[in-house]
């Protein structure tokens, strides 16, 4: 039986600051196969620019990219969320309010909804508690650092692909690709390049969820629809490369 992918919307409540009344967090729920209990699970958090996809690649004629796939078929369930003002979740009112004082309790409220919609059986039937662990790629990771010192939301926390020695990338790889609509930008083929080893296929560089890998502050000022911080950003190119460090 293959693993099913869920798709949920989690209410965070109406006291996050800057993200209008009711906001609420998109997630994707990957389960073990046949109804098997799952040992633990796994709460994941992308890296800048990136959706809830980045843990659910998917590229014609490449198989085993999928690491909530690949861990769902070792017990472990796995919820991927997209970070609060980016992807699928709510916008914020302004670019401003996407700080991590904001997003912290955010995402602790929407893992808070998570586990109780299991316990309650309200997704699938009834799952029991289990060990939590949070998994933050990149941006993710610090995220989910500062948000564990804050919320004590996870049993076990893995920071992957971050630290706080910053980026050192060639200039071609911050240039970024304007998308068909010219309101969003993709990054660059350089910029995929530099996140990966050179033996991952080319349609793996090229799939959607690769091609979210935008600029932090840029996506986070468009998506906001915030034009003084997307002018500023666009305009300046020390403060282009400073979104990346």
């Amino acid at each position: 039986m293959a693993v099913e992918r869920i798709a949920l919307t989690l209410s965070i409540g109406g006291g996050i600051a800057g993200f209008g009344p009711a906001p609420n967090i998109a997630a994707s729920l990957f389960l073990p196969p046949d109804g098997g209990r799952p040992r633990a699970l796994a709460f994941c958090l992308h890296g800048g620019g990136y959706s809830r996809r980045y843990f659910d690649i998917e590229a014609l004629g490449q198989a085993g990219y999928s690491m909530a796939r690949y861990m769902a078929d070792r017990g472990v369930a796995v919820a991927t969320i997209d970070c609060l003002g980016g992807g699928d979740s709510s916008r914020a009112e302004s670019a401003n309010a996407i700080v991590w004082q904001t997003l912290a309790p955010a995402h602790h409220a929407a893992l808070l909804h998570l586990r109780s919609c299991l316990a309650a059986g309200a997704v699938l039937p009834m799952l029991p508690a289990v060990p939590t662990v949070g998994i933050g790629h990149s941006l993710g990771g610090m995220l989910f650092a500062l948000h564990q010192a804050t919320e004590r939301s996870f049993d076990k926390l893995a920071a992957l692909g971050w630290s706080n020695l910053g980026l050192n990338l060639p200039p071609e790889a911050l240039v970024p690709i304007p998308d068909a609509t010219g309101e969003y930008f993709r990054s660059s083929p350089a910029l995929r390049r530099q996140f990966h080893l050179n033996d991952v296929p080319a349609d793996i560089l090229e799939s959607e969820a690769e091609q979210e890998n935008l600029g932090v502050a840029a996506s986070l000022a468009a998506q906001a629809a915030d034009s003084a911080a997307a002018a500023e950003i666009s305009g300046t190119k020390d403060g282009s490369q400073e979104m990346w460090k």
